[in-house]
């Protein structure tokens, strides 16, 4: 009996302690069920929250997207605008220089050229004007002047003589010296003077009577046939040699030329009336003179004994003589 009731405590006990688990379980139940509710409703709120996120976040990766291409397309603009923009100061450094020089520098260097050969033609002209008045003022003074203007103006005319005379001073000088009363300095000054260039003026005093009369006018005659080629003056020349001491005037004519021109002195000494006009008194004379003339100014040798004159005179002298 007591086995038993000790049986019936511990069944009453465990039942007791059971009833009172399953109430505790029965509470636990609920509480999990609201708990559940409340975290589904959590769950479903942050769902939602992270859906907006995710739509928000779609937003601004789209909107940073475009931003993206828009600025990828205003940087390509600009590339090729700076592209375009830098062959165009390539264009223009290139052009630059040729459009400066042909618009700017090159006009610019025309116009001081041509300033500067306006300040040189002008200053040549003033000076020209100056000299022509001062020639004209010696001339003058050699027509009326005294005895010291005169030596002062033919002084000046010897400084000048290769400054230009004009046809008039020509003239003037020309008429002077036919009045035959000036000193023999100043005669033969202008003889000089007249034979420098080319006139009529000193045609005819070269080719008259007084050629042979005037031992200085004869000498710038010489120089005179020399300048102006002895060729167009044969005549006077051969009038020279027949009235004078031919091989002397032979030989000052020869050495003018020599100076002047080796082809000229070969021409007169193939010239056969010239040469044996020269040549006929005193030809061996004649010939020594002309072997110091020719080494004296290196004349072409074969050229020199080639000619008339060479092949006459060298007949009548041995190597010896020579």
């Amino acid at each position: 009996m007591r086995e038993f009731g000790l049986i019936l405590i511990f069944s009453l006990s465990f039942m007791s302690l059971f009833g009172q688990q399953t109430e505790k379980l029965r509470i636990s139940s609920g509480q999990l069920q609201i708990a559940n509710q409340r975290l589904s409703r959590d769950v479903d709120s942050l769902t939602r929250k992270l859906a907006e996120n995710e739509k928000r976040l779609a937003k601004k990766i789209e909107d940073a997207s475009q931003t993206m291409e828009y600025l990828n397309s205003v940087v390509n603009s600009f590339g090729q605008i700076f592209t375009v923009l830098g062959i165009f100061i390539g264009i223009v450094s290139l052009a630059l220089p040729i459009v400066m020089y042909q618009f700017g520098i090159k006009p610019s260097r025309l116009a001081l050229q041509e300033l500067e050969d306006n300040i040189d033609r002008r200053l040549a002209m003033s000076l020209s004007d100056v000299r022509q008045r001062e020639i004209d003022a010696a001339i003058e003074n050699l027509e009326l002047g005294n005895t010291e203007l005169r030596n002062r103006a033919i002084s000046y005319l010897s400084l000048t003589q290769y400054g230009g005379y004009s046809d008039q001073q020509l003239f003037r000088l020309y008429s002077l010296l036919k009045k035959q009363h000036n000193q023999p300095n100043i005669k033969s000054q202008i003889a000089y003077i007249l034979s420098t260039k080319k006139s009529e003026y000193a045609d005819d005093l070269f080719s008259g009577e007084i050629l042979l009369k005037d031992p200085a006018i004869k000498q710038m005659a010489f120089l005179y046939f020399t300048n102006t080629g002895f060729k167009n003056y044969k005549k006077q020349l051969v009038l020279v040699l027949k009235t004078t001491d031919s091989g002397s005037e032979f030989l000052t004519f020869a050495y003018n030329l020599a100076q002047h021109s080796h082809s000229e002195l070969l021409e007169l000494l193939h010239d056969e009336e010239l040469v044996n006009l020269a040549s006929d008194v005193h030809g061996d004379d004649l010939f020594r003179n002309f072997e110091s003339l020719v080494a004296t100014y290196n004349v072409d040798r074969p050229a020199y004994e080639k000619t008339y004159f060479y092949t006459k005179l060298n007949k009548n002298n041995s190597p010896a003589d020579i």
